[in-house]
């Protein structure tokens, strides 16, 4: 079976690419305007992690060793499906960021996982409700478990994330909807009204990101909601890798 990315719960047409790759790209480049009137927020992102977390978002921590236990699960199942693996080449010969890190699963999963605690803060703030049975029917339309684990897994994420992947991109279709996008592919798309629809979408992003104080142990990257989210390791003499800025 040939396995292609969700087209359901994540794409939103605009010059012929889909909506997340977007996020990571151009709607990054969009908020850099904006990050005067967001610094008050991003400089929490400077603030110490506690010891031994690899990120803190809000009241809730991914710890160091829950993060290495998730890529651990995630090599496991990634070296057993072919579908992913496929998945993953296809997207990046198109020229797609899959994953987010290709040179560090760690540093992709970590992203993934602050991105669904971000955009479910997003619906909170935006009175966005995803039901399950609205879950179940995505995964339904988009070729069922396998297709959804293969795009999961080619993101590097291992299948128990899946659900929460899938509410994720619906989440992000809900938002950039509430703000003009043509979020189906179909019909006229007014390419002014998409761009302005970018950047309510990336506001919501970095609004429920500074609200929720997210911080990134400095070995894994940085993060700035107002750049967009989760950057580069910034590779220092001393303290990288000690879990302090």
């Amino acid at each position: 079976m040939r396995v292609t990315r969700l087209l359901a719960p994540v794409v939103i047409m605009l010059n012929g690419r889909d909506w997340k790759p977007v996020l990571r790209t151009s709607l990054r480049a969009v908020v850099i305007g904006a990050a005067a009137v967001l610094a008050a927020g991003a400089l929490s992102a400077c603030q110490p992690v506690k010891m031994g977390a690899a990120a803190t978002i809000g009241d809730q921590r991914i710890t160091t060793a829950e993060l290495d236990a998730v890529v651990v699960d995630w090599r496991s199942q990634f070296t057993r499906n072919p579908d992913a693996g496929q998945l993953q080449q296809q997207l990046q010969q198109q020229g797609h960021q899959v994953p987010f890190d290709p040179a560090s699963p760690v540093r992709s999963a970590l992203y993934q996982l602050v991105e669904i605690k971000v955009w479910d803060q997003v619906a909170r703030q935006k009175g966005i409700a995803v039901s399950k049975g609205q879950v179940d029917e995505i995964i339904s339309r988009n070729g069922g478990d396998r297709a959804v684990q293969a795009n999961l897994l080619a993101s590097d994420l291992p299948a128990r994330y899946s659900r929460e992947f899938v509410r994720s991109g619906m989440i992000i279709r809900a938002v950039a909807a509430q703000a003009g996008a043509v979020v189906t592919g179909q019909g006229p798309v007014d390419q002014q009204k998409q761009q302005d629809a970018m950047r309510q979408v990336q506001a919501a992003y970095a609004a429920a990101a500074t609200s929720l104080r997210v911080k990134i142990n400095p070995r894994y990257g940085s993060f700035d909601p107002a750049q967009g989210g989760m950057g580069a390791v910034a590779y220092r003499l001393s303290k990288t890798a000690s879990g302090t800025v």
